[in-house]
């Protein structure tokens, strides 16, 4: 079923009536247990974080919020794959989609996300002016959100890459695919650290 943009920002209120949080800067959403060595603890609320070369990772990096009872949205993924969210634990039923959104309006549907949302994976921004990019910083610490963008972001807290993507199973050109392998990298300023996870995660939640 399609809905408009104004239908779907009444459904964000809602959610914001329901919800009733704002969490304090500095604090930490929970991250998937594959991803601990990678993250730590979790992504902290307040920030924006890049992640390039796979969409899967940015499922993976709002799992963790997403299995805790954390409301997740994704925006611009029209052929995002449910099944592999939820292989990673993400609860479909407190996922929202906003499968397509029309440049001139991404900044107002991830503002208005964020009022309700605690994980928002988006694809790229249009290029934006630094007051609007320092607008939505200010909401996303008032509000303790974090922002995934898909692609990259000026300054953004830290930057997530598969570097690796190998499948298991073939052998001699037979056989059946039964496992991959991805080697993930994450930078924060001058640091680079990386770690290779399993997908589909071994345990679910």
């Amino acid at each position: 079923m399609t809905t408009t943009l104004p239908d779907r920002l009444e459904t964000i209120a809602a959610l914001r009536s329901e919800l009733h949080r704002a969490q304090p800067a500095g604090q930490s959403l929970p991250t998937h247990s594959a991803l601990t060595e990678l993250v730590g603890p979790g992504l902290r609320v307040g920030t924006v974080h890049c992640i390039t070369n796979s969409t899967s990772l940015g499922i993976a990096l709002m799992a963790g919020a997403s299995a805790a009872g954390s409301w997740c949205a994704t925006v611009g993924f029209p052929d995002l794959g449910l099944e592999c969210a939820d292989e990673w634990g993400v609860d479909l039923e407190r996922l929202a989609l906003i499968p397509q959104v029309r440049p001139e309006q991404w900044l107002d549907t991830v503002c208005a996300l964020i009022e309700a949302i605690d994980v928002v994976l988006a694809r790229p921004a249009p290029p934006l002016a630094p007051g609007l990019r320092n607008r939505l910083l200010a909401r996303l610490r008032h509000r303790g959100a974090t922002l995934l963008v898909a692609g990259a972001w000026p300054q953004a807290t830290s930057t997530f890459e598969v570097t690796a993507d190998r499948w298991h199973g073939l052998e001699h050109g037979h056989g059946h695919l039964v496992s991959r392998e991805l080697t993930i990298s994450c930078t924060r300023g001058h640091r680079t650290t990386s770690a290779t996870v399993q997908w589909p995660p071994p345990h679910r939640r």
